[in-house]
């Protein structure tokens, strides 16, 4: 399949055009298109209609860019650079953005208002997304017309079950909801994607037939064991971080910004090695570090 992909970009770079219009350069085409797109949608919706949903908004003006680039001819700048970015390894992207989202989620979160809101994110996160994957899963079993197993049906559930309110979050904010009901529907957010991995690799792997004896040890290990290394790491984390506190030098504070973020990388790269999951637990990290660093700056002032 990579062989395949590689030579289609080949043929396509090398072909009629006379220049390489896949690579190089044109690479930053989309992503800085995107970046200029939203800006300017930002800019406009704040001073002429604030009404307006900003997320759906860009999700719909972004699915209109990508047809009208698709449509233009073969050494579209534009056409390759978007070719190039949908080619792109999905895991790769998944690796290098999702752990430090989650981070930069939990490390602006009011923790005050959290520990208030902590049982209701973990009742929906939990018990919410169980329910929800075992409601998809009777759906997928026997309202679909594909004769779906109910091991493959439930990850079906665990995959819809797993909700992202981005837009919702951002709407709340902007209505002036109260904060507690918008904590409680981002930590959900946050949490609810352990849950669903969790529930996921169990029902994906014992339908392959590839699960590791009993499905509730297999699930009691994924948690306990993400727990643990996450556990694992952030004492490390927090015994380095509490020698960094030279109030007057900036290399301390560089060093912890890099250890954070390598640290948050290494713990899913961990997580993914040994008990062969993505990003089951790595929010133990995220929340764990974020909370470590928030103590160290604390000091520091």
């Amino acid at each position: 399949m990579d062989d395949e992909r590689a030579a289609r970009l080949l043929a396509a770079s090398e072909g009629e055009c006379g220049y390489d219009h896949t690579g190089g350069a044109v690479l930053l085409a989309a992503p800085m298109a995107s970046l200029l797109i939203g800006a300017l949608l930002a800019h406009l919706s704040s001073r002429f209609c604030p009404w307006l949903p900003y997320t759906p908004t860009l999700a719909l003006i972004g699915i209109l860019v990508a047809y009208i680039a698709l449509e233009q001819g073969e050494c579209s700048h534009m056409r390759g650079s978007i070719t190039s970015w949908v080619d792109i390894n999905g895991h790769a992207l998944l690796f290098l953005f999702l752990p430090p989202l989650l981070f930069a989620d939990t490390m602006h979160m009011d923790w005050e208002l959290a520990k208030t809101s902590l049982l209701q994110c973990m009742l929906l996160a939990g018990p919410g997304v169980l329910l929800g994957s075992g409601l998809h899963m009777i759906y997928g079993s026997y309202m679909l017309p594909y004769d779906w197993d109910l091991m493959l049906s439930l990850g079906f559930g665990a995959v819809q079950a797993a909700t992202d309110p981005v837009a919702v979050v951002s709407l709340l904010s902007s209505l002036g909801a109260p904060v507690t009901l918008t904590m409680i529907i981002s930590g959900e957010s946050l949490l609810n994607d352990g849950t669903a991995i969790v529930v996921w690799n169990v029902a994906f792997y014992t339908y392959l037939g590839e699960s590791e004896g009993n499905p509730l040890v297999y699930a009691i290990k994924l948690i306990f064991g993400g727990l643990g290394i996450g556990i694992a790491f952030w004492l490390a984390t927090l015994f380095w971080m509490s020698r960094l506190n030279r109030r007057h030098g900036h290399t301390d504070g560089t060093i912890q910004v890099a250890l954070t973020l390598t640290l948050t990388l290494t713990l899913t790269l961990t997580l993914s090695l040994s008990l062969t999951i993505t990003l089951t637990l790595s929010l133990s990290l995220t929340l764990t570090l974020s909370r470590t660093l928030s103590l160290t700056l604390t000091r520091w002032r």
